[in-house]
């Protein structure tokens, strides 16, 4: 499988595209587009365009990197001759890049939802079996309520009681 942030049509990002976004690290992070900062808690997942995806894609994956081979390099553990970490000779490889950005990234089908919509749903699915759990009062299915009240009943509670005459039921007054 190919890199999402280097394809095969490299510098054309297609707006049709969209991306699930998933930082993966404990920190919160954000990135900047037009000057406005986007932040994603930690592991969270945002649906993002394909131009958004590539930025906040290689900046989180540079994040991680630095992050994971500063404490090595600091503590000069496999040092070359030039005094360098080998494994931070690795963060423009890109295979060492794409582990990071398989955890991170994934395209979303046409027609399927919005990773925030899919969690609303999740919460309020958990909402919905927390109340039946707890003994919440349970709504008739609309069906058993039709079944025990007549069409004379419904009209009569429509008006407070009062029965309803429709024009085609009234006796004696055909035009």
């Amino acid at each position: 499988m190919g890199s999402y942030l280097f394809p095969k049509d490299e510098g054309v990002f297609n707006p049709l595209r969209r991306f699930a976004f998933t930082n993966i690290t404990d920190d919160l992070f954000t990135f900047h587009w037009d000057g406005k900062p986007i932040s994603v808690k930690a592991h969270d997942t945002i649906e993002l365009p394909h131009h958004l995806m590539y930025i906040a894609t290689t900046k989180l994956v540079d994040k991680i990197m630095i992050a994971k081979f500063k404490d090595d390099e600091d503590k000069a553990i496999n040092v070359n001759k030039d005094g360098r970490h080998k494994a931070g000779l690795s963060l423009g490889v890109p295979a060492a890049r794409k582990v990071y950005e398989d955890q991170i990234v994934r395209e979303l089908e046409v027609d399927e939802e919005s990773p925030q919509i899919q969690v609303m749903r999740a919460q309020i699915r958990d909402q919905v079996l927390s109340d039946i759990a707890n003994g919440e009062k349970k709504a008739a299915p609309v069906s058993d309520i039709l079944k025990s009240v007549s069409l004379e009943n419904m009209v009569n509670m429509a008006e407070g009681g009062k029965p309803v005459e429709f024009a085609a039921v009234k006796k004696g007054k055909k035009k």
